[in-house]
């Protein structure tokens, strides 16, 4: 068996263990991450928003990230259709989810986060419509005030800018004001010692945990066509797309191009011809 360098510095008895788990959403499954949700600090980033209320430092962009629950931003009412705020988070994490609080303020009411939208990706102010979409737009009913709002991003984005934007369709939601916005990182890759080996069901039920293991490295999967060919950027996110795909079970990943190939094989069905730069996972249960 031929052994190569693999970019994740994994040895020969290394296993990569992804920890997937399955949220209900909108009465159906879903498949995304939800385990090792990690809480990130957005005290200090740099935030901006499209606008100002009348320009006065208290309603200022940075409010909604200072961990202060009593102020909030505000964007102006003058020439706003479609008011925005984005944080740049300072470096490429993996967005699970974001949490929003709406001001609390009950001699108002909450209207001013109906129409909500959530985003997470890697495009900054200049082109935040570009980035991914998590959940959906917050409704009038759940628009009250101190209501929080969780935004999943199914499956979690690699982003280094979250961002809110409201299409107004109501004069009094002009504005669009929060006291504070939250953001939960996921590390999906996780490294081990401990072969795995067994083989079940690659579709685990809800909030089970799924495990793609190492099967092999420097060589790829030679037999069939593959389910599909995806570019992904790591085996991580190769095995988001596995997941996805309906009969997928294992994939192999070549590490210079970022080729992704998903396949409906199982261990005993799966052929090797040699290739340095290429690694086969399959996924199964994590007993």
């Amino acid at each position: 068996m031929t052994r190569s360098s693999f970019p994740l510095g994994i040895g020969h008895d290394a296993v990569i263990a992804i920890r997937l788990f399955l949220l209900l959403v909108f009465m159906h499954l879903c498949h995304c991450i939800s385990g090792e949700l990690k809480a990130l600090s957005l005290i200090g980033k740099n935030a901006l928003q499209s606008s100002t209320y009348q320009g006065h430092s208290a309603y200022m962009a940075n409010n909604a990230i200072d961990g202060d629950l009593t102020t909030f931003q505000s964007t102006d009412v003058v020439g706003n259709s479609h008011p925005w705020w984005i944080v740049d988070l300072g470096s490429e994490y993996t967005v699970a989810r974001i949490t929003v609080t709406n001001r609390h303020t009950p001699e108002v009411g909450g209207v001013f986060i109906v129409n909500t939208l959530a985003r997470a990706g890697l495009h900054d102010d200049s082109e935040y419509e570009l980035n991914q979409p998590c959940g959906v737009p917050v409704t009038t009913a759940e628009s009250t005030p101190a209501s929080v709002h969780e935004f999943w991003c199914d499956p979690p984005v690699t982003a280094r800018y979250v961002s809110l934007d409201k299409i107004v369709t109501n004069t009094e939601h002009k504005l669009l004001n929060v006291a504070e916005v939250e953001v939960d990182t996921v590390d999906v890759m996780e490294q081990s010692t401990k072969v795995n080996g067994d083989f079940a069901e690659c579709k685990p039920a809800w909030k089970t945990p799924a495990t793609f293991t190492l099967l092999y490295e420097g060589g790829s999967i030679a037999n069939g066509d593959p389910l599909t060919t995806k570019a992904a950027r790591s085996p991580m996110h190769c095995a988001l797309y596995c997941l996805i795909e309906a009969d997928c079970v294992s994939f192999d990943y070549a590490a210079s191009g970022g080729q992704c190939r998903l396949y409906g094989l199982n261990p005993a069905q799966i052929v090797i011809i040699p290739n340095d730069d290429v690694a086969i996972f399959l996924c199964g249960l994590h007993g």
